[in-house]
């Protein structure tokens, strides 16, 4: 079975993340160089060297980049879509080329679960980047500009990954589209982003209200958040990302491998980051709730 140059891509990075992550977590400790390369923010830590790559470092706050990017790149993916599929008009030939590059070379994706996919991304870029600028409150904590970099080819190649099992964009108007393509999985997939959409922005707000008092920011200390999902794990936040891009890859349906492969990269990256922050907690609060679950309720 054929797939996609972007799948193989996700997946090797991914791999790459979670191993080097596990590694960080064990009594093994990497060289500083790659800690500061993998890890960012409080996880981080103290360092005890210089290395080269606090050159690269760029602050944690220009996540908000990531979605501005992934607004404009997806409005476009997603406008020519609806064109193809609904209007049958196909799109510009060097799109059509870029597809057609990355194409897994076959279909496993009915057009209204590619439209809905990249529509729920759409939605998830707009409603993050509405976060950054009007809920959260950055520290003045950095990031490796290899995070960014990876950022970016998620927002950006997101449709393009949707697409490349997705039905030709060369197509009679309604030929993939029409009500009897609704199924299951395109219900369950929209009711499990709204769902985690909600507590992502829930646990968002929990974590600029510990730096605010009476709605204006007082402090960045770091502070043991509480209420909500955080009574049962130490990342909500990261676990509904994770479901986020699942009800992504629900959407689609089960045979699309390309769309799962960026589901894994998520799976595996937000793991990294939940048992991170987990043994960062446990290190630095001797009263930290030992009942919370690092990223999955009752169970880790």
């Amino acid at each position: 079975m054929a797939v996609s140059v972007l799948a193989y891509l996700y997946l090797v990075f991914a791999v790459v993340i979670f191993v080097l992550g596990l590694v960080q977590n064990s009594t093994i400790k990497l060289p500083q160089i790659l800690q500061d390369t993998l890890l960012y923010g409080k996880s981080r830590g103290k360092r005890n060297e210089w290395t080269v790559m606090r050159y690269l470092e760029i602050p944690k706050s220009y996540f908000r980049y990531f979605y501005a990017v992934g607004i404009v790149a997806n409005s476009a993916h997603l406008a020519l879509a609806v064109q193809a599929y609904v209007f049958g008009v196909p799109p510009p030939a060097i799109y059509q080329q870029v597809v057609s590059a990355v194409s897994a070379e076959q279909v496993t994706t009915d057009a209204l679960g590619t439209l809905l996919c990249i529509s729920l991304m759409l939605i998830q870029d707009l409603r993050r980047l509405y976060e950054c600028y009007f809920i959260s409150v950055y520290s003045k904590s950095t990031m490796n500009l290899l995070h960014f970099l990876l950022g970016f080819y998620l927002y950006i190649t997101f449709g393009w990954t949707v697409l490349s099992e997705a039905p030709s964009l060369n197509t009679a108007p309604l030929q993939h589209l029409h009500i009897g393509l609704i199924t299951w999985y395109h219900i369950v997939g929209v009711i499990m982003f709204a769902l985690a959409s909600w507590q992502h922005q829930v646990a968002h707000v929990t974590f600029a209200n510990l730096r605010k008092t009476e709605g204006k920011v007082r402090n960045y200390a770091h502070r043991i958040p509480r209420g909500g999902l955080f009574e049962y794990v130490s990342s909500p936040h990261y676990l509904m990302e994770i479901i986020i891009y699942l009800a992504f890859a629900t959407v689609v349906g089960l045979r699309n491998i390309s769309v799962w492969s960026v589901f894994v990269f998520v799976l595996l990256n937000q793991a990294v980051c939940a048992i991170l922050t987990q043994k960062w907690y446990l290190d630095n609060y001797k009263t930290y709730p030992k009942s919370r679950k690092t990223l999955i309720p009752f169970i880790y």
